[in-house]
């Protein structure tokens, strides 16, 4: 079963070439337009790990997080910035990975990959 990555990125030419090289190298993606659909496709079991751009427009990246955290079903989360900011630093405390926002698609995946493989590590007695 392929990994399936969900996709909140405010950029449309972005996210379609992050969904387009994603699926080329075997991911299932889903992409949403606002905090609402991420909400939504998690609380539905959909995604293994979440790409989110906490400054798409019309997104307030602290509410999505805490509406993200109150649901049962925790996933992994890989916030996408366009640069690090002290804020983006303390929001990257409640994800798995950090990533500066840009069209290199190899520093995407090694980060979905490094956030699943960390996920999957039993926690240290």
């Amino acid at each position: 079963m392929p990994t399936r990555v969900l996709l909140l990125e405010g950029n449309s030419d972005l996210c379609t070439d992050y969904r387009d090289a994603l699926e080329g190298e075997g991911f299932e993606v889903r992409d949403v337009d606002d905090a609402d659909g991420a909400v939504a496709a998690i609380r539905e079991g959909w995604p293994d790990v979440a790409v989110l751009n906490l400054a798409a427009p019309d997104i307030d990246g602290l509410d999505l997080l805490w509406d993200i955290a109150m649901l049962d079903r925790p996933v992994p989360l890989v916030i996408s910035a366009v640069s690090a900011t002290r804020t983006d630093e303390v929001l990257a405390w409640v994800a798995e990975g950090f990533m500066k926002r840009s069209p290199d698609f190899h520093e995407l995946k090694q980060h979905i990959m490094t956030t699943l493989t960390t996920r999957s590590q039993p926690d240290s007695p």
